[in-house]
This record gives structure tokens, C-alpha cells and sequence, in this order.
């Protein structure tokens, strides 16, 4: 049973993080504001504008929605800020460029609520993603692949962990306390609700071509280091182990060249003085 008369404030805020998007932000609006009025939900609208030069904030407000200024560059930068400002039980965000499907909107809601998730996403990935609404390279490579280390490292089974649509139980997010302000704060709202012990559920969703004329903001190789480079700064065990099995490999590669000698194998002699040089580096690390 949905709660929609929170003393406190609304049930949910939803917020769009902005940047130049005048073309498709306010179709973006009246897609939440359609897709919730069928419930009696109460709810608000916060654009946080993270410095637009075009009509973007003045959109906002002839709609007469919430308009957070955010100084710091970056679309993590952008959500912190509006987050920080929402007053809802429950916070849900999405990119203001007119490719998620907001209709989903009451369905990821119901979900969280039902079920009493810290986080929903709504994944991309299936029938309703449009063949031309994402490259390639982050259809089939990127996002799986980032994917794939966070369940490895981190161990969840997020399939789509770049999703730009979700909705979070703000208390859980004030909790976790994302810092990154790039495209990495993803990855980190992700893993550090996973290492809080966070419930995390996927919805199927999807993904359409933006109306929009102009390109899109990400950079393939800069933004998918970041992510990569996020989800491996928050596995310090890795790099433990790593380091213990260079050890290992060091010490006992560095006895065999004591007890043996140099080793021929066909025209290349192994475990001389530059192979002992090597595992004693190993040893070293």
C-alpha cells in the first residue's frame, strides 16, 4: 500500500540532471507528470541545472518545478545536488535527454515500495531497446564488461549497472554518501550500496533515440576509464591479493633458481641471474 500522505513531505522527487537540455526537458516533465497522474501520489520535480547557457532553467521554471543550481561540473555533481535537495521518501532520477521510457516510472515505484528495495535500476538491455539508442561499443562491450567487474569484484548481479534511470530510498542514499561528480558516480552509487548491504532489483525498461539534434555528452574511452577505474579504486582487496600471489610466485620462483640452477628449455635458458632479479622484485612488492 503506497503511503502518498507523508507528513514530512512527498512520497517521491524526481530529478533531472541538466545541461543545455532545452530541446526534450520539457517533454521530459509532462512524461513524469503523465506517467503519475493515473496515481494519487504526491511527488515533485527538481531540475538540477548544472550550468546551462541555453533555456533549460527557464523551462523549469515556467513549469513551475524546483530549480537547484549546481556549480560544480559533472552529471554526479549535478545529481548530488539535487538529491540533496529533494524532500521524498523515495528519489528517482533520469537523464532529461528523452531516450528512457518514463512511463516505467510507477512500475519502478511500485517495485521499490513492494518489495522494500534500497534501489531500483531500470535496465536498458531487451525488447524495447532501440537498435540505434545506443553504440555498440556500450551495448555489447562497455557496459557488460563493467558489468561483469562489479559482479566479480563487488558481487552483485546487476546486468545493466550504467543505467541512467533509478530510484532509491533516500535515506539508504544519504547513507552511502556517493563523492564522484563524473559519469563514474554510477558505479559508485551502485558499489557502495552493494557494500552496504543494500536490496538492489532490476526492472526491465529500455532505451529509445534521443529527439534531440545535438550529440551526446559521453566520451566512450574517458568515461568508460573512469567507471572502470571507480569500480577498482572501491576493491582494495584485489589489489591484495594481487599483490600476495606476486609474492608467492616471486619467493617460490626465486628458490627454484637456488636449488636448480639455470634451466634450458630448447635455445632459452631460464632462472639466470635476470629471472632471480625478477622474482627478488616480486618478493619486493
Amino acid at each position: 500500500m503506497m503511503n502518498s500522505n507523508r507528513s514530512d513531505g512527498p512520497l517521491l522527487s524526481f530529478v533531472f540532471p541538466c545541461l543545455n537540455e532545452e530541446e526534450t526537458l520539457q517533454n521530459c516533465i509532462k512524461e513524469v507528470r503523465d506517467a503519475l497522474k493515473p496515481y494519487d501520489w504526491s511527488y515533485e520535480i527538481i531540475v538540477a541545472d548544472n550550468g546551462s547557457e541555453d533555456r533549460s532553467p527557464q523551462i523549469a521554471l515556467n513549469e513551475g518545478i524546483s530549480l537547484v543550481e549546481v556549480l560544480p561540473q559533472g552529471y554526479g555533481a549535478a545529481l548530488q545536488g539535487g538529491i540533496t535537495e529533494s524532500k521524498g521518501k523515495w528519489v528517482a532520477f533520469c537523464d532529461a535527454d528523452g531516450t528512457y521510457y518514463l512511463e516505467d516510472l510507477p512500475k519502478i515505484l511500485k517495485s521499490a515500495e513492494e518489495s522494500d528495495a534500497d534501489m531500483v535500476l531500470a535496465n536498458r538491455f531487451g525488447p524495447r531497446l532501440s537498435s540505434r539508442a545506443m553504440p555498440l561499443l556500450h551495448r555489447y562491450l562497455g557496459t557488460p564488461l563493467l558489468a561483469l567487474a562489479i559482479r566479480l569484484l563487488h558481487g552483485n548481479k546487476i546486468k545493466d549497472c550504467n543505467s541512467g534511470f533509478r530510484c532509491l530510498k533516500r535515506e539508504s542514499y544519504l547513507k552511502w554518501q556517493p563523492k564522484s561528480i563524473g559519469m563514474e558516480f554510477a558505479s559508485e552509487l551502485l558499489i557502495r550500496a552493494i557494500q552496504e548491504n543494500a536490496k538492489i532489483i532490476e526492472i526491465s525498461s529500455g532505451l529509445r533515440v534521443s529527439p534531440r539534434k545535438r550529440e551526446s555528452k559521453l566520451s566512450t574511452w574517458r568515461d568508460g576509464m573512469r567507471h572502470l577505474l571507480e569500480i577498482l579504486y572501491h576493491a582494495p582487496r584485489f589489489f591484495e591479493r594481487i599483490g600476495f600471489l606476486m609474492i608467492i610466485i616471486g619467493f617460490f620462483g626465486h628458490l627454484t633458481s637456488l636449488l636448480f640452477g639455470r634451466i634450458r628449455i630448447g635455445n632459452i635458458e631460464v632462472m639466470d641471474v635476470h629471472t632471480r632479479i625478477l622474482f627478488l622484485v616480486l618478493r619486493g612488492i
